[in-house]
């Protein structure tokens, strides 16, 4: 290949240096003498047999003084300037995208095709590893629709909550609960019917003070406030302060209709989860929020300085599975197995410190090991229901109004099992229709894939 009058070969090479630049970071920066030898490559590779005509390291400096000039990059010179330059808008390695790319993958909130937008996103933003892993994702998510993802648009949902979180005002919404259909329809993915008032039975609609968004299990969660209906305060009393208290929506079963209110939003530090969770006793807090030294939670502490001293972390920990209701968090004894720190650590995000877990000398039945430790939980559905799956690994010590409830649960698990065996009229399993079901499934799991494949892949066909 001989050169051509209609190409600019310092415009090449500024856009090599570039390109070169992009892989740099403050850990992997380049020297002039790099950058040369990575610009002669990359020529090479554009124009076999076409030599280039040497840059040299006072060019390449002059072109990184113009490039920062433009405020669109960034270019650091390192403190011992042998080592050279690199660049401060450094791209997301393989490591960093994966983490993002698979909490999206399994966000149950976001649609399928939402989710090969955002991540497609990336493109520009990531390393040649985390090309090929963006690859395997996208084809991942358009060959195989994941059933758990929202069949509904909740993007503009969370917006539209962002900026009333942001403004402090109320909203207005309707919520959805799952519903027994009666049948089986392929075709409804989601089953959900809008929440009835109990006393009207027409639709309920919420009227609720935002504080966050949070994602837990793979889902988001929208924490608030229920307020009372504006439509039915005759002859009712506002909630008291002590009776107020935070309430969980999941996003997907939120209405898309939601209404930004114009009334402000009841301030956090009203909530009776407030005293509780803000951190005004820890040292950073004080530090940071000096100005507002006080002995009690007040008025005069502004709705966005209470905002940012409230710990999710610790709301989170307490709140297992995001159930959550107005009594009191408590103490509870527990003791369990010494393989099993490690689960009851992951559940309530804790380490060894602050677990402080202590060996009884007892064992169980099995010969293994008692532990004992005192964690902080609200005694809600979430927390029973934890409990109760952990079976004879993990039980409840103190106090004893938990421990009574546990059993109260084992005992109506119990009786219920012992109710249908000693009942005439069982259902017994048919081996033949099982089997019968299994393959039915198979094939329309098959013939289900297919048809996604298919719908995903025809636009972008039509596209080339």
């Amino acid at each position: 290949m001989t050169k051509r009058k209609f190409y600019s070969e310092k415009t090449i090479q500024l856009l090599l240096l570039i390109d070169a630049l992009k892989s740099t970071s403050q850990e992997n920066p380049k020297t002039a003498a790099e950058l040369q030898r990575n610009l002669e490559g990359a020529w090479e590779n554009l124009f076999p047999g076409v030599p280039m005509t040497p840059i040299s390291a006072s060019t390449i400096g002059r072109h990184i003084f113009d490039l920062n000039a433009t405020g669109l990059y960034d270019i650091e010179t390192c403190k011992n300037m042998r080592d050279g330059y690199y660049s401060n808008h450094v791209l997301l390695d393989a490591a960093e995208f994966s983490i993002i790319a698979q909490a999206l993958y399994r966000n149950t909130t976001l649609t399928v095709n939402d989710t090969k937008r955002i991540v497609e996103k990336f493109l520009n933003q990531i390393d040649d590893l985390g090309e090929v892993h963006l690859d395997i994702l996208s084809k991942q998510l358009t060959r195989m629709r994941m059933r758990r993802k929202s069949q509904r648009d909740t993007l503009p949902m969370i917006r539209k909550l962002m900026k009333a979180i942001w403004k402090g005002q109320q909203v207005a919404f309707r919520y959805r609960h799952y519903a027994f259909s009666g049948r089986v329809d392929v075709e409804r993915v989601e089953v959900t019917e809008v929440v009835k008032d109990h006393a009207t039975g027409i639709d309920r609609t919420f009227f609720v003070s935002p504080y966050f968004l949070v994602c837990e299990a793979d889902t988001c969660y929208l924490i608030g406030h229920v307020e009372d209906d504006p439509r039915m305060t005759s002859g009712r009393l506002r909630k008291e302060r002590h009776n107020r208290y935070l309430t969980h929506f999941k996003i997907s079963l939120i209405g898309s209709g939601i209404h930004l209110l114009s009334r402000s939003r009841t301030p956090i530090y009203d909530m009776k989860e407030y005293r509780r969770y803000s951190m005004r006793r820890t040292l950073p807090e004080q530090t940071a929020m000096g100005k507002y030294k006080m002995m009690s939670v007040g008025k005069d502490v502004e709705d966005g300085v209470a905002m940012t001293k409230f710990s999710l972390d610790r709301y989170l920990r307490e709140n297992l599975y995001m159930y959550h209701d107005d009594s009191d968090v408590v103490d509870v004894k527990l003791h369990f197995c010494e393989e099993y720190i490690g689960e009851i650590m992951e559940r309530f995000n804790l380490n060894q410190r602050m677990l402080q877990a202590v060996r009884t000398g007892r064992q169980d039945a099995r010969g293994r090991q008692v532990c004992s430790a005192i964690i902080t939980a609200q005694p809600n559905e979430g927390f029973y229901r934890w409990v109760m799956g952990q079976a004879g690994n993990i039980r409840v010590v103190e106090p004893e109004a938990i421990r009574r409830e546990v059993q109260r649960r084992l005992y109506h698990a119990w009786n219920t099992m012992m109710e249908y065996e000693k009942s005439d009229n069982k259902d017994p399993i048919d081996d033949e229709a099982l089997a019968e079901k299994k393959q039915k499934d198979a094939s329309y799991e098959m013939l289900y894939d297919m048809a996604l494949s298919i719908e995903m892949e025809a636009p972008q066909q039509m596209k080339e």
